[in-house]
């Protein structure tokens, strides 16, 4: 049996997978109810910032945003 932190290792892979597209349907299915509350949730909620964060990076710099500013908008959020 896998101990607490593989199994949270797996789950942050899967949730990332998922996040890029690359997770089955079945896996799908049984990994979004956990994606509710808790853990994977903000799990989640992280991946989607760092990407947010990432992408913004990637525009033009005059138009890019304060990173720092524009994550603190998201975490009081």
């Amino acid at each position: 049996m896998a101990s607490g932190a593989e199994s949270g290792s797996s789950r942050a892979e899967q949730i990332s997978a998922l996040i890029d597209g690359e997770l089955t349907m079945p896996r799908t299915k049984q990994l979004l109810p956990e994606l509710v509350s808790g853990e994977a949730r903000r799990r989640w909620d992280t991946y989607h910032l760092i990407g947010d964060a990432l992408r913004e990076n990637d525009r033009p710099s005059h138009l890019a945003v304060d990173l720092v500013a524009s994550i603190a908008r998201r975490i009081t959020r």
